[in-house]
């Protein structure tokens, strides 16, 4: 009986790091990478009402930044403009090796699909926390192409969150 109520324990305290403590670290990791800027010549002002949560925004432009968290070793496929596919699981060690698990990333289609209208230019910007092996988008039926934080598919950009920093210059040039 004892082990009953041992299990229940550490089944409780593991959901409440997931629910409450996990997503905190999270917030705050993001939110203090993202404060560095507001040296410069922009501000950050966290957003709860929208389906973003960051905007960071200067005379110019206006990012809005959605943090969609994912597994370390996994893909993101953007399928089309609304459809994105998150794959995760497997050994690392295996170049070429399937991911075992998939999902479609629901949770993304209220931000694409959002319209901020403003006198700047807008740049929607995804950053996968904490990181992704790939982010992969499709040209056609059959053929995939690899994306880096200076390519914009569909508009928007997708950048990991251990990338932000270095390639900032080339998120906030828009082609």
């Amino acid at each position: 009986m004892l082990g009953v109520y041992i299990v229940i324990g550490i089944m409780v305290i593991i959901l409440i790091y997931k629910i409450i403590i996990e997503p905190n670290i999270r917030y705050k990791n993001v939110y203090e990478m993202l404060e560095k800027f507001e040296e410069g010549e922009f501000l950050l002002t966290p957003v709860k009402s929208r389906t973003f949560e960051f905007k960071l925004e200067n005379a110019e432009i206006i990012l809005l930044i959605k943090v969609l968290p994912i597994p370390h070793n996994s893909a993101v496929t953007i399928n089309s403009k609304y459809t994105w596919r998150l794959q995760w699981g497997g050994s690392s060690s295996k170049a070429g090796r399937p991911y075992p698990r998939s999902r479609y990333l629901n949770e993304m289609i209220p931000f694409l699909k959002d319209v901020v209208k403003s006198d700047k230019k807008v740049l929607k910007v995804t950053l996968l926390y904490p990181k992704t092996e790939k982010v992969l988008r499709y040209l056609n039926e059959s053929d995939l192409d690899i994306i880096e934080p200076k390519d914009t598919p569909h508009g928007y950009k997708v950048v990991s969150f251990n990338e932000f920093e270095e390639y900032f210059d080339d998120i906030i040039n828009i082609k």
